[in-house]
């Protein structure tokens, strides 16, 4: 889809009919005189901004290294390492499907154009978990602790993980109490959801395209 906003040329490749029909929306609805126009792919030139969705990410970055135009991505991922991967990555704005696509595209646009970033609220509360991770868990854990863990999210009894490592199992009885007070959780299900949203543990519930 091409997009112009005064002399702001929008380019916006989407791999879902749904996603493009939300950013038609999202964009209509504040910019009533914008033209849209399903484009796909191929040579993208220049534009002030790209606007990708989780099925055109990808292929950009690998195709670039890092994206040379300003890019937003519409995704439907939350979890904190997606978002700092993708920031990382050189993406500028990371909106998340689950807040108001509609209320937040047209500042999201804006805003990374003008040459700053945005983040919605969703998608900054991930990075702030990130970086709380860095500054206050991860000094605190150690590789034991993380491999307990590890063996936790493969779904291995306490006696299991005691017997693999060589300890009692009361000892690993101890680590999981450890591990749910560090990462201020109350159950092995929550730390283990927790360990997935910061890319410690592999997303097994995710499947590949």
């Amino acid at each position: 889809m091409v997009e112009r906003i005064g002399d702001m040329i929008l380019k916006i490749t989407v791999g879902s009919d749904l996603t493009a029909l939300a950013v038609q929306t999202a964009l209509s609805a504040a910019l009533p005189d914008a033209e849209v126009v399903i484009a796909q792919g191929g040579h993208l030139g220049a534009c002030a901004a790209l606007i990708l969705d989780d099925y055109t990410v990808n292929a950009v970055i690998s195709d670039a290294g890092s994206p040379i135009t300003r890019c937003v991505l519409l995704s439907h991922h939350n979890e904190a390492y997606s978002v700092q991967r993708m920031i990382d990555a050189g993406i500028h704005g990371y909106l998340y499907l689950g807040d108001s696509l509609v209320e937040r595209l047209p500042q999201a646009i804006k805003d990374v154009v003008a040459g700053g970033r945005y983040l919605s609220p969703t998608a900054a509360a991930a990075l702030a978990q990130i970086d709380y991770y860095a500054r206050h868990i991860q000094p605190r854990i150690t590789p034991y602790q993380v491999e307990v863990l590890r063996l936790m999210g493969q779904h291995w009894s306490g006696g299991r993980i005691a017997a693999h490592l060589g300890r009692s199992t009361t000892a690993i009885y101890q680590v999981q109490r450890f591990l749910r007070d560090l990462f201020e959780v109350e159950t092995n299900g929550e730390l283990l959801d927790c360990a997935v949203q910061l890319g410690i543990l592999p997303d097994t519930r995710r499947i590949s395209a």
